[in-house]
Parts: structure tokens; sequence; C-alpha cells
């Protein structure tokens, strides 16, 4: 485990617990967590689904999984409401300060009252 501290967009310290492979390191850039490619890994392309044709069949499709980002999803016609949803996500996950046309902070949802800690996570 290893364990990183970055102020937040609010300007309070945390500490974000990574819980990484044995020799996968990550380093904070610009806000964003970078880790090496891990060799041997699929690096999925966004927007590009990973699936697999059970038995053969291909009338039997199954997605493995699917990774997009906000450019990929630009070829969608309702990328306008994907796009407002997807900020208004964010706001409600990670908070934000109070804004011009907002009247409140929003606080992160870790920090709303009733929340607790997940006492199953080594300390």
């Amino acid at each position: 485990m290893l364990i990183i501290t970055s102020p937040s967009c609010l300007s309070i310290n945390f500490v974000s617990w990574l819980s990484l492979p044995p020799n996968v390191y990550a380093k904070l850039v610009e806000g964003k967590y970078i880790a090496k490619p891990i060799l041997g890994m699929v690096q999925m392309v966004p927007g590009i689904p990973f699936v697999v044709h059970l038995n053969g069949n291909c009338n039997r499709t199954h997605t493995i999984g699917c990774v997009q980002t906000l450019s990929s999803l630009k070829v969608y016609p309702d990328y306008n409401e994907i796009l407002e949803t997807s900020v208004q996500l964010a706001k409600l996950t990670w908070g934000c300060k109070k804004s011009g046309n907002q009247d409140l902070a929003i606080p992160p949802i870790y920090e709303l009252e009733g929340m607790k800690l997940n006492d199953c996570s080594p300390a």
C-alpha cells in the first residue's frame, strides 16, 4: 500500500491510499496519479469495448470492459447532457468551492455527516 499526501481542491490536506501491485509505483503529476504501464496488461482504448465471443460464437458477444473519457463520448448526440451530468457527479463526489452562480460550496461525499470510516482497510 502506498500513501500519497496532496492538497485537495478545497486546500485541506488529505491522504489518499492507493492499493498497488508489487513493483508498481504512482506519482502525483498535476493532480493526477500516474503509473507506468504494467507489462502484459491490456491497455484499453477509450470508446472501444473489449469483448469476447462465447465459445467462438459471434452471436454470443460478452463485453469484458470499456473505458470512456469525456473526449470519447463526444460522438454521442446527448454529449452535452453527459458532460453536464459528469460535472455534477464530480462536484458531488469530490466537492467544490462556492463559485459565481453557485450559492454554496459542496462538501465532498466523504465529509458528509453520518459517513463512517471503512474499518476494514488497514491503517
